[in-house]
């Protein structure tokens, strides 16, 4: 279910597909009875956690800002909700995947036949940013 457009591939040997990755990172997200345009959105939100390691610590702190106010939440425990979910899977992010400096630029659903599949974009960032998401 997956397809790398990425730099390297796990079919050369070198590190896993970034599709089979993001899929791994966001299981906890998934549901098997999650239609195609949920699981698109979740791995959206994944896509986006995934990064925040990734970016200058001034724009993880304004991106997972804006990710926690995208999210539809009804009162205060709906946003207290969305923010342990966040810090879950940034802790999910630094235990399973802590060297993995590859930036996603896409994550995507496409149909291949009757057949969903993950193709990812990305790229490796030259100087690794200083984590702003460790607390």
């Amino acid at each position: 279910m997956t397809q790398d457009q990425g730099q390297q591939t796990k079919d050369k040997g070198q590190i896993p597909s970034m599709s089979d990755v993001i899929l791994n990172f966001a299981a906890p997200l998934i549901t098997p009875e999650m239609p195609p345009e949920a699981l698109q959105a979740t791995l959206r939100f994944a896509m986006i956690i995934w990064n925040l390691p990734l970016v200058p610590a001034e724009k993880a702190v304004q991106y997972r800002t804006n990710l926690l106010n995208s999210m539809p939440h009804e009162g205060p425990q709906g946003a207290v909700r969305w923010a342990n979910t966040i810090e879950q899977m940034l802790a999910r992010r630094r235990a399973l995947f802590p060297d993995d400096r590859r930036l996603l630029t896409n994550v995507e659903l496409v149909n291949r036949k009757g057949r969903l599949d993950i193709q990812t974009d990305y790229s490796v960032p030259e100087e690794p940013a200083a984590d702003a998401t460790k607390s």
